[in-house]
């Protein structure tokens, strides 16, 4: 019986003390998720819309022809908004790849011609008249989209020199009033 006691006290002490750790372990609060980073490039951010011809490409003439045909085709006011913007995010995205390519005056006129795309598409949003859940849509998204617009903006412009800055400095508050004014 002393046997079994020399046993049975140090097995049951074990237990105790695992038994009580296990609740304390399971009485502490789980550790918060992290924030996933914010998107850094125009891939992750604009995808599927790519760069393609750029301004300094001689057939650079055939896209823009090709998108001025689609806007002049597109008579539904929220669907001309919407393409507007599309419009807008790739002037951004071919601002981008400019800017890779050392070409700052084109990009500085690219981003110039993005900033004036989403203005568009804010003041045919602010001309419509009938109040819709497909308007709402669209305005939401322009926001949101404008928003991460603006954002990347703002990350291509620390990259460049100081001197280098101000016409995309401009865009960039271009960009912000289109946005107030439709908040």
């Amino acid at each position: 019986m002393t046997r079994l006691k020399n046993i049975f006290v140090p097995l049951l002490s074990l237990a105790l003390l695992f038994a009580t750790t296990t609740t304390i372990l399971a009485l502490t609060p789980p550790l918060p998720t992290p924030t996933p980073p914010r998107p850094t490039s125009s891939y992750e951010l604009f995808w599927p819309i790519v760069a393609g011809k750029l301004p300094n490409d001689p057939l650079y003439f055939l896209k823009s022809f090709k998108e001025q045909i689609s806007l002049i085709l597109s008579f539904d006011s929220l669907k001309k908004s919407d393409l507007y913007l599309e419009l807008s995010k790739k002037r951004l995205v071919e601002t981008e790849a400019l800017i890779n390519q050392s070409n700052l005056p084109l990009a500085a006129q690219t981003i110039e011609k993005s900033a004036l795309l989403l203005e568009n598409s804010v003041q045919i949003i602010k001309q419509t008249n009938t109040e819709s859940s497909k308007l709402n849509e669209i305005k939401q998204r322009i926001i949101r989209e404008g928003d991460n617009e603006l954002y990347f903006l703002n990350l291509l412009t620390e990259k460049l020199h100081q001197d280098e800055q101000a016409p995309f400095q401009d865009a960039s508050e271009k960009f912000k009033q289109s946005l107030e004014n439709l908040k």
